[in-house]
């Protein structure tokens, strides 16, 4: 999206009615100034297609007076500032920086923002998705409710943005770069593909709105989860908070966040009412899954998405999907997802269904593009095991997972 300066600063002061305050990066020429290129970052939302996006910090020094080596930006109180480049900054269709650690330490400097919670605070059962407020809705269907959050004024306009813009389209395997870990069965190929091409056609069809809260993610626990097994690191802290907040009602959380964290939130939101939405005869919501693990002693349980003639589905969202053609390094950053954040998951539902694979959903946050893959276990789910062995016989670990056992009066033999 290209204009000049005068463009841009008009547009500006139409769309948020004021004057932007511009700051001005190194590397910029006057000359330039005749062709600014728009470039979307994080709180802009989802960039519509074709667009170019950045990653990195925007301004330079603790004190962020200046913008980033390269950049122009517009910014305003109470507004989330536009960024703007020019061609001479792009090389490879990437932006190229004079001075890229000013952007860095702006990165690492920027800390998450929050949104104060009003009363009266919401809650929702994990079951039958009744909605009350949360000092009375303490336990319903036998489980502890959900705490709910309204969504922040730049989260509905960046996800109402979403809507306009969003294209469902299913992507084959082949044209995506080589996986670990699928199934090189041709019936469970097969499967994901009439899984991917019906899915397709049910979405387009689908009146799709924006939520109107989103479900807040709480570190404190009285149990194990599912995504507690994924690191040790993860697994330690789960169990000293199940040890700390044992039989306790856990407080509820004042604030919640605001930008990427809560777009990520608000995104598995519609998901999941998406979900609702596509249930037919083929088309499933996920059940409960339960996990017991021999080394641990301990059992942990977790709902797929969905299911896909009784084959079950777990959902993930990522930025854009892992084409063959994405760089050496996003290739080696997508196998580590993978192996780190997908696979202990994956493996663990496989297992409890008694089956050698199951589905992953993978769906593209910018552009609704998506996949299905067939995930095995054959190679994951030993080593997995394996790994929780371990964990079992350090002392440390094993220390607290006796005191673990004594509270839940599991059985050590």
């Amino acid at each position: 999206m290209e204009k000049t300066y005068d463009e841009w600063h008009k547009w500006f002061e139409s769309e948020y009615q004021t004057e932007p305050i511009v700051l001005r990066g190194k590397g910029i020429e006057d000359s330039e100034l005749q062709k600014l290129i728009r470039v979307w970052v994080p709180a802009n939302g989802v960039a519509p297609a074709g667009e170019k996006t950045l990653g990195q910090g925007i301004f330079s020094g603790k004190k962020k007076k200046n913008a980033a080596d390269g950049l122009i930006v517009f910014r305003s109180k109470g507004k989330t500032p536009i960024v703007f480049t020019t061609n001479s900054i792009i090389v490879n269709n990437k932006l190229k920086f004079v001075d890229k650690k000013s952007a860095k330490s702006d990165a690492k400097t920027e800390k998450p923002r929050s949104l104060t919670l009003k009363k009266p605070f919401l809650s929702r059962c994990r079951d039958c998705k009744e909605i009350g407020d949360s000092k009375t809705l303490v336990e319903h269907c036998g489980r502890r409710p959900k705490q709910l959050a309204p969504l922040s004024k730049e989260g509905r306009e960046w996800f109402e943005t979403f809507l306009k813009t969003v294209k469902w389209k299913y992507v084959k395997v082949d044209k995506l770069m080589t996986i670990p870990n699928i199934s090189k069965s041709n019936e469970a190929l097969a499967i994901a593909e009439q899984a991917g091409m019906s899915l397709e056609k049910i979405m387009s069809k689908l009146e799709l709105q924006c939520p109107e809260h989103y479900e807040l993610f709480d570190r404190k626990n009285t149990h194990i989860r599912t995504s507690n097994l994924k690191g040790k690191k993860s697994f330690i802290e789960a169990l000293k908070s199940s040890i700390k907040n044992h039989q306790k009602t856990l407080p509820l959380l004042r604030t919640a966040p605001v930008g990427v964290i809560e777009l990520g939130h608000i995104f598995d939101e519609f998901l999941s009412n998406m979900c609702d939405q596509v249930v037919g005869e083929i088309w499933q919501k996920g059940s409960k899954i339960r996990y017991y693990s021999p080394s641990l002693k301990i059992a942990v349980s977790g709902t797929p998405d969905l299911k896909y003639s009784g084959i079950p589905i777990e959902m993930k969202t990522v930025n854009t999907l892992p084409y063959q053609n994405i760089g050496p390094k996003k290739k080696v950053q997508f196998r580590n997802k993978m192996k780190s954040n997908y696979m202990t998951q994956l493996s663990v539902y496989s297992k409890s269904v008694d089956r050698q694979w199951i589905l992953l959903l993978l769906i593209s946050r910018e552009s609704g593009e998506f996949t299905i893959l067939p995930m095995s276990n054959e190679t994951y789910l030993p080593m997995m095991e394996s790994k929780l062995l371990k964990w079992s016989q350090d002392s440390a670990t094993a220390k607290l997972l006796h005191e673990y056992h004594q509270l839940k009066g599991v059985v050590e033999n």
